[in-house]
């Protein structure tokens, strides 16, 4: 009897071993490729946190200022180090200031307990109840910064009529920015449906402006070889955080981004899809159904009853 009687022999299952192989070979390639872009994205996005990184320092007077070097020269926006002293006898930790010194280093010593460098808030807000009250707080604060050798912004520096259905004057100057929230007059509703003037904060014409551009420079139509869900990984966090932050009042502010990213998932949809390329209306109803599926993807849907925008197109 040969020795293969019996045996099935299928050429397509000789080579699945290897397919698999090569199949799990490309989907590493592709995770360390989109890991890649996120880190980059992450890196170069003005929302990425700050990071602290705390070195205790125990008897490394020779070696704590090259220590600190390297640990700034991490490729990241924002790296603070704070140095510890753990109980060091050879003078670690004024070595370390001495060094940071010396590099042109912002240094803050903490002696005992107690901050040894000035604190500066550049951006102020004082409530007043009428003009005459705010024109001699504001003198009494130049006064008194004169007095520390600093001055108020001409520019930045102005009262502000705060306008509701209370206050219906008029003034040179009923709105302003801060924190990027624009506080202006708006509409709003009380409890009974009554329709009344409300000074109030919302998302910054400038600060809208800026997420909008930051959404178009995500080119989201060079991305078609990647998935919706690999675009929810990246810039979905992201968008949470926008919306988490602008979103406590007055959402409708942000109509104008949700618009944006809604384009740019169009353009995406129809760089993708063979079907959507040359159908704008059909490509913006596919966003509109996907938003309403799965609103989970990006934070302004599930912030939206109806999901997309583009619904009400």
């Amino acid at each position: 009897m040969p020795p293969h009687a019996g045996r099935h022999f299928d050429a397509g299952r000789e080579h699945q071993p290897g397919r698999h192989r090569r199949h799990a070979r490309q989907r590493l390639l592709h995770q360390r490729q989109l890991a890649s872009i996120r880190l980059e994205r992450f890196r170069g996005s003005p929302f990425s946190p700050p990071v602290s990184i705390i070195a205790p320092a125990h008897n490394e007077g020779q070696s704590i200022g090259q220590s600190v070097r390297s640990f700034l020269s991490l490729d990241y926006p924002a790296i603070e180090v704070i140095v510890v002293n753990d109980g060091s006898t050879d003078a670690a930790l004024l070595k370390a200031i001495d060094d940071a010194v010396a590099d042109g280093m912002d240094v803050i010593n903490l002696s005992l307990g107690t901050l040894e460098a000035p604190v500066i808030a550049d951006d102020v807000i004082v409530h007043c109840r009428t003009e005459w009250q705010a024109k001699a707080i504001r003198k009494a604060i130049a006064k008194r910064l004169l007095d520390c050798g600093l001055e108020l912004h001409p520019e930045k520096t102005r009262i502000i009529y705060c306008k509701d259905d209370l206050r219906k004057g008029r003034h040179t100057d009923e709105k302003f920015d801060f924190l990027g929230y624009e506080f202006r007059p708006r509409k709003s509703i009380n409890r009974n449906g009554k329709v009344f003037a409300n000074f109030s904060p919302a998302v910054s014409t400038k600060a809208a402006k800026s997420m909008r551009a930051i959404i178009r420079n995500w080119r989201l139509r060079q991305c078609s070889h990647q998935s919706l869900e690999d675009l929810s990984r990246l810039y979905n966090p992201i968008l949470r955080g926008w919306f988490q932050y602008y979103g406590r009042y007055y959402r409708t502010g942000l109509y104008s981004v949700i618009r944006q990213l809604d384009q740019e998932l169009v353009n995406w949809a129809r760089q993708k899809y063979k079907k959507l390329r040359n159908h704008v209306r059909r490509a913006r109803r596919w966003v509109a159904a996907v938003s309403r599926r799965s609103p989970h993807l990006f934070a302004p849907w599930a912030t939206m009853r109806g999901g997309s925008l583009m619904g009400a197109v």
